[in-house]
């Protein structure tokens, strides 16, 4: 009976100690505190995800599990959204924040984890066109990196076309490192914003005097008032655009800092063969040929003898038969050069002048000899006689005359640069006796 007692009283003891050992794991001053020891990426942009691993992660759970204990300390500190959690692993979506911050769980040890801004690598289209009362949406894709997610409303993460925030259903598409969007068709003036917030203030008086038995008459007119009078300021900026043309800078905004910026152009539209300002084509220039576009250094290209492409016998056998004018044939948003050439027979000496237009700057060389340079520098902007009005910068060049000795009396060559700042291209030459 005693050695019953003894068994019953041994086994009372054992359960009471795994009842309270079991209890215990229920108290969080019991536990060990979570330790982490990586955060992978351990930088990025605001909504990316990212994970942290470590040890004891379930001693720092709360009571309502919709809580998070996850904090990137900003200014304020901002917990993080938990996408999936496990005691050795944590994946959260990276709140809104900039700069270098710690990343706690709990009360962890701390982490680094670094804000990164975007930035635009390439946009393609980078222009666009004008109708007659609004610019031409266009479908624009753009990538690069650190574009980060839209989290919420006012979480600081917006594409701005120019002064106009591009939301709603003129996003296509967004992620970390792409974003379609169309453009607005206010040419990125910020006025159709404008234009909706009168739409808003309007229903919000009308709710409010229909609430009240006021009349809301006068919310009418205000409301017309104000899209009138913003419609016709549209119509200026597309007359404008139409005139002179218009560019505009294309940037992303996230909480971590604000982008590079790209330029889109509105440009001239040229509805039939570009306009020539020059006088007719004399019959003794024939046949031009232009190289491929070129990205390399000033010297420009040679041919498989070394010879330059300035040179009278260089080989331009490969390049590309054309008739001028040129108009947007290397259009890019890069700096680009492309060459030109061509020849023409004197069967005396006499008074030779070139007519030319370029966008942008021009290098002329006779016979292989250097005539003279003519607008912007080496790839920046400056057009000559540019007519088609789309330059910030135009220099107007009377008909150059060749020197004499520069002449033979037989075949002599001419060729031409023409380095364009970015954009638009255009190169166009004639000869007179």
């Amino acid at each position: 009976m005693r050695r019953l007692n003894y068994i019953f009283f041994f086994l009372l003891a054992v359960s009471f100690i795994l009842i309270v050992e079991a209890e215990a794991q229920k108290w969080p001053w019991s536990k060990e505190k979570p330790v982490i020891d990586r955060i992978q990426p351990s930088s990025g942009a605001p909504g990316i995800e990212v994970t942290i691993t470590g040890r004891n992660f379930d001693s720092a759970k709360l009571p309502i599990e919709k809580i998070s204990p996850v904090k990137f300390h900003t200014v304020p500190s901002i917990t993080a959204k938990i996408v999936s959690w496990t005691n050795e692993r944590i994946v959260v979506k990276v709140p809104p924040g900039r700069g270098i911050v710690n990343v706690t769980v709990g009360e962890s040890n701390r982490s680094i984890f670094t804000y990164r801004e975007p930035f635009i690598s390439n946009m393609y289209p980078s222009s666009g066109k004008v109708g007659s009362d609004r610019c031409i949406p266009t479908t624009v894709t753009i990538t690069g990196e650190n574009f980060g997610f839209r989290q919420f409303t006012g979480d600081g993460t917006r594409l701005m076309f120019g002064q106009s925030v591009v939301t709603g259903d003129k996003i296509k598409e967004w992620n970390n490192k792409k974003i379609v969007f169309e453009t607005p068709d206010d040419c990125g003036s910020g006025l159709r914003f404008l234009s909706d917030v009168s739409e808003f203030i309007g229903y919000a008086i009308k709710v409010h005097n229909a609430l009240t038995f006021g009349s809301s008459q006068w919310a009418e007119y205000l409301s017309e008032f104000t899209n009138f009078a913003i419609e016709h300021k549209i119509q200026e900026v597309v007359m404008t655009a139409k005139r002179d043309g218009l560019e505009t800078n294309v940037r992303i905004v996230t909480s971590a800092g604000e982008s590079n910026k790209v330029k889109f152009i509105y440009p001239l539209e040229v509805t039939s063969a570009p306009p020539s300002s020059l006088p007719p084509a004399a019959s003794l220039l024939f046949s031009w040929k232009a190289s491929a576009t070129w990205s390399g250094d000033f010297n420009g290209p040679r041919d498989s003898k070394g010879r330059r492409w300035f040179d009278p016998d260089f080989n331009d056998s490969n390049w590309t038969p054309i008739t001028l004018p040129d108009n947007d044939s290397f259009y890019s948003h890069n700096p680009l050069d492309r060459f030109y050439r061509a020849s023409f027979d004197l069967s005396n000496i006499e008074i030779i002048k070139l007519s030319f237009s370029s966008d942008d700057g021009v290098w002329i060389y006779v016979n292989g000899r250097y005539l003279g340079h003519w607008g912007g520098q080496w790839r920046k902007g400056g057009c000559v006689n540019s007519p088609l009005k789309r330059c910030v910068e135009n220099i107007n060049v009377q008909p150059v005359v060749i020197p004499s000795h520069l002449l033979f009396p037989c075949k002599n060559s001419i060729a031409v640069r023409v380095s364009n700042g970015g954009y638009n291209s255009y190169f166009d030459m004639r000869v007179e006796k």
